[in-house]
């Protein structure tokens, strides 16, 4: 009898766990060379259109290279970092003041996903934010989809100018196998 009771139990936990952790998302980390290959391979972006410049001390983040490009309107920007210590420090700075500072007064609406790990993590929105700080921009009103992603030494933001670039922010997360909302 207690074989058969241990059996029920380890029928019934298996798929408990294998459901908790299919709703764990990851963001794969990217090398330069592998997220150029993605803008345009995948996105067909020409090299004229894709950025790239060394930084020292980019935004509080280390030493590094920055890579932007746009896709329609949408805008991707990412810092490969020299350190992964760097990355995840900025990124724990950043995903910190976006629980602090989002949607305190309940004006966001939409949806939104967020999720530190031990080397990362990610914020994704989309919706509508009046007079709310999105990705540090304390300026940016209106409909917004974007998200802030770090695996890695890796920093990457993609986001809207307004609500027509919903379908290519979709396109680049998409793309990129990137946790979305």
């Amino acid at each position: 009898m207690r074989k058969v009771r241990s059996a029920i139990a380890l029928v019934m936990v298996f798929p408990m766990l294998f459901s908790l952790t299919a709703c764990s998302k990851s963001v794969k980390e990217y090398d330069k060379e592998s997220f150029l290959a993605v803008l345009k391979d995948d996105l067909k972006i020409e090299d004229d259109d894709i950025y790239e410049t060394e930084v020292d001390e980019h935004n509080g983040v280390g030493d590094g290279v920055v890579v932007a490009a746009r896709h329609g309107h949408a805008m991707i920007t990412v810092q490969f970092c020299d350190d992964a210590a760097d990355a995840k420090k900025a990124f724990d700075k950043d995903y910190e003041s976006f629980l602090d500072t989002f949607n305190k007064n309940d004006q966001f609406k939409g949806d939104y996903i967020a999720e530190q790990t031990s080397n990362g993590g990610y914020i994704v929105i989309k919706g509508s934010a009046p007079e709310t700080d999105i990705f540090g921009d304390r300026n940016r009103t209106g409909d917004v989809y974007g998200g802030y992603y770090c695996s890695g030494s890796m920093i990457m933001l993609v986001m809207s100018q307004s609500a027509d670039d919903f379908d290519d922010v979709g396109e680049i997360i998409s793309a990129l196998g990137l946790p979305n909302v």
